[in-house]
């Protein structure tokens, strides 16, 4: 998602991959979808870990939750703490040896 006045200053058009969101909750919603649609259903299964690869922009990519300059979180708060959360709680315990 590009926020004017916070890019990385070249000339070159940004990119992201796939669409870009419009504002902050529907990224945010975007990205609850995609843990609830891939993430959940894999941890029973034997997932133990997720990494969101990109943090932050980078130059001409804004697939990232921060800015380049790291000035503007581009999601909801809140609504990642309660994803967060939900990711905490839904852990199976390991069995006692």
């Amino acid at each position: 998602m590009p926020i004017e006045g916070h890019l990385y200053k070249i000339k070159k058009k940004s990119y992201s991959y796939g669409e870009t969101s419009a504002n902050p909750e529907e990224l945010t919603k975007r990205i609850v979808e995609m843990y609830r649609k891939m993430v959940f259903p894999a941890i029973p299964k034997g997932l133990c870990g997720v990494i969101y690869t990109q943090l932050t922009d980078v130059e001409e990519e804004v697939n990232g939750i921060v800015t380049y300059d790291r000035q503007v979180l581009k999601v909801v708060p809140g609504e990642m703490a309660k994803l967060a959360d939900q990711l905490c709680l839904s852990r199976i315990p390991l069995k006692q040896i």
